[in-house]
């Protein structure tokens, strides 16, 4: 991985990072679709409405005005597998990054999830304990759950 893949990672970058951190034995932890998206959308109100197909339309609105780092990962996740959708595929929850590295920091173990929830650099668009299986798909040492 070149420099430039580490400072400023694109959609197909970030989904090749997540493919070699995959932990396969944690798969039957969630079973639904998930949307991974950056940048965050603008407000509250708007996270409520960055759903369906206005999706695209407002997440690009609001891309071009605040980044120009965006882009959007879906995966559909069962007990067994994880496949990687199209991102018009209609998701079951979206979680929203402040920008791709900010997505794989948290999503790798470098940056503690309820910390980044917290300062409004990670945001969930609904079933916000689906943070934890996630994180266990793709950070290898061990995640913090609300059970431990």
């Amino acid at each position: 991985m070149t420099d430039q893949d580490r400072s400023t990672p694109d959609s197909e970058v970030a989904r090749e990072r997540l493919n070699a951190q995959l932990n396969r034995n944690e798969l039957h932890r969630l079973d639904g679709i998930v949307r991974l998206s950056w940048p965050l959308p603008a407000s509250g109100e708007e996270l409520r409405e960055l759903s369906g197909p206005s999706f695209k339309t407002a997440q690009k609105n609001t891309a071009t005005a605040r980044s120009r780092d965006t882009g959007t990962l879906v995966l559909a996740i069962g007990e067994h597998s994880l496949e990687w959708l199209d991102a018009s595929a209609r998701e079951d929850v979206t979680f929203y990054f402040e920008s791709a590295q900010a997505m794989l920091a948290i999503l790798e173990g470098q940056v503690d999830p309820i910390e980044a929830f917290m300062q409004g650099t990670f945001q969930s668009s609904g079933y916000l304990l689906w943070t934890f299986p996630l994180l266990s798909l793709f950070n290898r040492g061990t995640v913090a759950t609300p059970d431990d």
